[in-house]
């Protein structure tokens, strides 16, 4: 990082711990998870996601995602396979490394 883009990030950080206050932690609800199940015994398969993806309605709006279900059935063979690395990964109760760095941004 350069001289002046530290001054910059760290102008950035004063000005933001001013603005925010630090809360009693005892008083911090303890939050308890709403289910002890666990993924366990799911049937996916590159055929089940495939068969899914080919019966999608052409005439529909894309999703939240703004994919278009005729994108999505023009692409079904080759997105249906990683669901093999999504199987292992529950199988192996592993997450690949990629999968923990990765830049997740949620659809609303």
């Amino acid at each position: 990082m350069s001289g002046e883009s530290k001054v910059k990030a760290e102008m950035l950080n004063d000005f933001f711990s001013t603005v925010f206050t630090r809360e009693d932690e005892k008083d911090t609800p303890v939050l308890n998870p709403l289910s002890d199940a666990k993924l366990v015994d799911i049937d996916v398969s590159v055929d089940i996601i495939r068969k899914k993806l080919s019966n999608l309605n052409d005439d529909k709006a894309a999703g939240n995602d703004n994919l278009s279900p005729r994108l999505l059935k023009a692409v079904a063979d080759e997105i249906a396979y990683p669901t093999t690395i999504f199987c292992k990964s529950l199988d192996s109760d592993a997450v690949p490394r990629d999968w923990k760095t990765a830049n997740v941004t949620p659809l609303f």
